[in-house]
């Protein structure tokens, strides 16, 4: 049996105004957080909140909530906000990286805890000059272009083919 989990707008359990409440979220913090803690379609059955940073989880999440301008004149919206369609059975933390690519985010397992790390603006907490580098010690690389990828490949369910999945590169 395939389960579709619809993950635009899910109902999830999130921290709002000092309390955990169960309401709808396009977080995708929130919905990262559900996957993980999901008995029926995610990792609950394996671990609870105690292995998650609870407060590094509500200062994500409120950085994704933040309300952004637009396009210049006044509009604002969420700053990131997850519309996803989860219909095949799939490796959690390939799902779980799709997820966080939606809002730059990526789970990582620190300090005995999992957290949700998103790439934004901070202040630098290590700066490498030649002033903290021995001498003789930095080596730069770079690969060549015979060693980057130059294809991608895309699987899609295809309807004029009875919904099997194909995959283009």
């Amino acid at each position: 049996n395939n389960i579709t989990v619809l993950v635009r707008g899910r109902t999830v359990d999130k921290y709002q105004g000092g309390m955990w409440v169960n309401q709808y979220s396009q977080n995708p913090i929130w919905c990262m957080y559900d996957l993980l803690m999901s008995s029926r379609y995610g990792l609950g059955r394996y671990m609870d909140s105690s292995h998650v940073d609870q407060a590094l989880l509500l200062e994500m999440a409120t950085y994704c909530n933040a309300q952004v301008d637009t396009d210049g004149d006044g509009t604002t919206e969420n700053r990131f906000q997850i519309n996803m369609v989860i219909d095949s059975q799939q490796r959690a933390l390939d799902l779980l990286s799709a997820m966080g690519a939606t809002c730059r985010a990526m789970m990582v397992w620190s300090q005995g805890t999992i957290r949700f790390i998103i790439d934004k603006e901070a202040t630098a907490s290590q700066m490498f000059t030649m002033g903290n580098i021995i001498r003789g010690s930095f080596i730069e690389s770079w690969t060549s272009l015979r060693e980057t990828d130059n294809v991608i490949e895309i699987q899609y369910m295809d309807a004029a083919n009875d919904y099997t999945r194909e995959t283009v590169q």
